[in-house]
């Protein structure tokens, strides 16, 4: 019994031997839907970028040129300036440096200056404040109440004796200061934040556009150039929409955008989501109700990418389960993009805040003067005083008021032209690209 246990071991070991090798080679398969293949040499094949080079000639080009040669016309047609902007809201947009604008290395530079010329400029052209602008009629009204009651008291006895009889007012406006001050730097740093969030959910949108872009380019254009360059438009389209819904612009001009990328069926399909959101129109049916062009454009994106897939998957004979996993993703953290901005939109900080902290600034500017003019001071220091106290504390209440409304302040023009010029450029650039050779990625 020994000698025939030990005679049955070579035939075990052996197929063990045939189920390890059969798991490689099974593991070699899944391995190869993400289009490497293992070299004896320690090195990889793109195949994709292979069968890209071999083929762009006779099925890419064409495409490709036209798709760019579209893109370039939205370009002209919405070109990346903020003075270009339809919706830009000109008012909130300073003469010198600006939120508005994407800023190069000359603007910090200019930005950076020392603390004198800095200084200096700024009170140059303290008379181009947009702020100050805003505020000026409060600070007018405040500095008028202050200078009545100070006249007041210097001609007639009797407001002199009222005034005197008024001896909390100067303790009711140091009571008022610190909660003031309070509430002033809480609504400051929550506006800061809409606003950074908002900044960061932009710039997402471009980075999964160009991510998203190359991964078509790579896996897809290739096997189905046609449904890839159909997705591409789209895509390069979303942060239009997005815009043209943050700005509340009308649907004409986001017609007049889409159709510089797409059919004017699909360009009627996506606006009449926009439509039935309309108050004026009529109810719709759920069968034919339809969401918004943004989320529309992600659905219609996803089921391109989809097709483009099935047609790869058809022509290449593998599974491309690894690029789709990709796609998916990419797709995915565009609509949180969209979902983000939509949450920025529709959700301010409280009003109930802001209007107790309305509340709180005009009792301090209506008991301000009072005090002022109480502790004997002159007419010209009430004036003073009042004009430097009102548009301290009403300048920042008015600027946390202009950035809770981050998307008034971003340069969404250039934001979204960098968003549809990284899907072009994503694209086109590898068409020319040289053989890649004389490294580990080599093409056969």
């Amino acid at each position: 019994m020994r000698k025939g246990g030990n005679s049955s071991l070579p035939f075990a070991r052996s197929i063990f031997t045939f189920l390890c090798l059969s798991c490689v080679i099974g593991g070699g398969e899944a391995f190869s839907t993400t289009h490497y293949h293992r070299r004896p040499a320690r090195s990889f094949v793109l195949t994709g970028i292979n069968s890209a080079v071999s083929t762009s000639s006779v099925n890419i080009e064409p495409p490709l040129a036209k798709f760019a040669n579209d893109v370039d016309n939205l370009a002209t047609l919405r070109p990346p300036s903020t003075d270009a902007d339809i919706s830009a809201p000109f008012t909130l947009i300073s003469a010198g440096s600006s939120y508005t604008r994407l800023w190069t290395e000359s603007t910090w530079k200019q930005h950076s200056r020392p603390p004198h010329l800095r200084y200096s400029r700024h009170i140059l052209r303290w008379w181009t404040s947009t702020t100050a602008r805003e505020i000026f009629p409060t600070v007018l009204i405040s500095v008028v109440w202050g200078t009545t009651l100070s006249f007041l008291a210097s001609k007639f006895a009797w407001m002199r004796s009222l005034l005197a009889q008024v001896n909390g007012a100067t303790t009711a406006v140091s009571l008022l200061t610190a909660p003031l001050a309070l509430l002033l730097t809480l609504r400051a740093n929550s506006s800061l934040g809409r606003l950074q969030e908002a900044r960061g959910l932009w710039g997402r949108l471009v980075l999964h556009c160009r991510t998203l872009s190359g991964l078509l380019r790579v896996y897809l254009l290739p096997y189905a150039p046609q449904t890839t360059i159909t997705a591409a438009r789209h895509l390069a389209l979303l942060g239009w929409s997005l815009k043209a819904f943050v700005r509340g612009e009308s649907t004409e001009s986001e017609a007049e955008t889409f159709r510089m990328l797409l059919d004017v069926a699909t360009t009627n399909w996506l606006i009449r989501g926009d439509e039935q959101l309309a108050p004026q129109e009529p109810a719709v049916p759920s069968l034919r109700r339809q969401p918004p062009s943004r989320t529309a454009l992600t659905g219609r994106l996803r089921q391109l990418c989809a097709m483009g897939i099935e047609e790869t998957e058809e022509v290449t004979g593998r599974r491309f389960t690894t690029p789709q996993l990709l796609i998916e993703e990419q797709i995915a953290a565009l609509e949180q993009v969209v979902g983000g901005c939509e949450r920025l939109h529709s959700s301010p900080i409280p009003p109930t805040y802001s209007r107790h902290l309305s509340r709180v600034i005009s009792m301090f500017l209506f008991f301000m003067p009072i005090g002022i003019v109480a502790s004997s001071s002159s007419l010209l220091g009430a004036v003073l005083i009042s004009a430097i106290a009102s548009y301290v504390f009403v300048g920042i209440d008015q600027v946390g008021m202009e950035i809770e409304n981050s998307f008034s302040l971003l340069p969404l023009q250039q934001l979204a032209s960098a968003a549809h010029v990284a899907v072009r450029d994503q694209l086109v650039c590898l068409n020319d690209a040289p053989p890649i050779a004389g490294s580990d990625l080599s093409i056969q």
